[in-house]
């Protein structure tokens, strides 16, 4: 049997937990709110602005210098699955075991928060960043990637979660240090547990460790993106040779009003709308195969920074003026998906979520998502989808303001 827990911990940290005794094994995985787009804080009245890829770099100073040495080694050793990883808001590390996890978790609360790097070994941390950082730049996408992020934060002085190397070389020993201090705090992290493990141990082995550390917390704000409600550049076109001709639509949407749960709910909504009106049965995609504009599906994403949702429509397709059109059209006349579709894509959700809710790793998903992207504390619930009509979502979705875009063309040389 699953049972799901959320607490707050005296000192501020967040524990979620999920745990189901038929597992063998147990994930864990600490969250920090300190990512590759925590460029600009403030701390005593005084602003602080970061170099690209800090965060990133901080992640790998944190494993390369434990107490005991090399995590990855460490953990490695001991049969565990173990990495880091930073995205544009976080930077997680998280274990996977099959035995021993109250000490492997231990060792890892215990780098992750109290390290040992020093700033020789720093120096030697950033040497294989930067080969990373030239790695990168022979990526699929990047001049799409780059181009993407240029427009989507006009204002914000960031490119990419790994910056360049002049970046990482100019970063100085006592600046990782200090975001460490700073951000590495109970309050900004949430530590997110499932599989077999006992809640009341783990709780209190979690309140020891912490305590342990006898750290008092240090004041801070985030400053907000300086962007604006409108993109100042509505369209760009990069020529690659390497890449497919491909037409990308980004909607910048104003959810800052919405609840918690409402946002939530929202979610689903969302997700039909795209279904219902860009999957391989929409009306769009048909006609892309009848006019042999695209013999590929179209692409959707969202995705959420601060009060916005970023909805992306993508096609490979030369057609650019059409398919523009065409998901404008579509867009605001809402494409409104009738009781049938609505009732199939329904069922289809409860059956989803009738199997996430038999995977502890799958409910703590929904936990986390709901948590970091709605600032809802529940997991999503078969009560919640059983609750959707058809015009509740007619309302939302009429309710949102798609009329702020921008497009990417890329397209080869002529």
């Amino acid at each position: 049997m699953i049972k799901t827990e959320i607490k707050t911990l005296d000192n501020g940290l967040t524990l979620v937990m999920c745990q189901d005794k038929s597992r063998h094994s147990v994930y864990a995985e600490i969250i920090t709110k300190f990512g590759g787009m925590t460029k600009d804080y403030i701390k005593d009245g005084q602003e602080y602005h970061l170099m690209d890829g800090i965060a990133h770099l901080l992640e790998h100073a944190l494993i390369d210098g434990a107490t005991e040495g090399n995590l990855l080694d460490y953990y490695s050793k001991n049969y565990v699955t173990f990495n880091g990883f930073t995205t544009k808001n976080e930077t997680s590390f998280f274990i996977d075991v099959v035995k021993d996890f109250n000490s492997h978790l231990e060792k890892l609360l215990k780098a992750i928060n109290t390290p040992s790097f020093t700033e020789e070994t720093l120096e030697v941390t950033k040497q294989p960043i930067y080969d990373e950082i030239r790695k990168h730049d022979d990526k699929r996408f990047r001049n799409f990637n780059e181009a993407y992020d240029e427009m989507l934060l006009k204002n914000t002085n960031y490119k990419n979660n790994l910056g360049t190397i002049e970046d990482i070389r100019n970063i100085p020993y006592e600046e990782v240090r200090r975001c460490h201090e700073l951000f590495y705090q109970p309050k900004n992290q949430m530590l997110i547990i499932s599989g077999n493990f006992d809640i009341e141990e783990i709780t209190e082995l979690v309140n020891n460790v912490y305590n342990s550390f006898n750290k008092e917390y240090e004041e801070f704000t985030y400053i907000k993106l300086n962007e604006e409600k409108t993109f100042e550049e509505k369209e760009r076109t990069i020529i690659d040779n390497n890449e497919e001709e491909m037409v990308n639509i980004t909607y910048k949407v104003d959810i800052s009003d919405i609840k918690p749960h409402d946002s939530l709910l929202l979610s689903f909504y969302i997700w039909y709308f795209l279904r219902f009106n860009f999957d391989d049965t929409s009306v769009l995609f048909q006609e892309m195969l009848d006019k042999k504009y695209s013999i590929f599906s179209i692409d959707t994403q969202i995705s959420k920074i601060e009060d916005y949702l970023y909805i992306d429509i993508a096609s490979y397709t030369k057609e650019k003026d059409y398919f523009i059109t065409r998901v404008n059209e579509i867009i605001n006349n809402r494409g409104y998906i009738n009781s049938e579709k609505f009732e199939l894509l329904k069922k289809r959700g409860l059956v989803t979520q009738i199997m996430k809710e038999e995977n502890c790793n799958e409910v703590l998903k929904l936990l986390v998502g709901n948590i970091t992207d709605h600032n809802y504390y529940e997991p999503d619930t078969i009560e919640d989808i059983n609750s959707l009509n058809i015009e509740e979502y007619k309302n939302m979705i009429e309710s949102l303001d798609f009329s702020n875009y921008f497009v990417i063309v890329q397209k080869k040389e002529d």
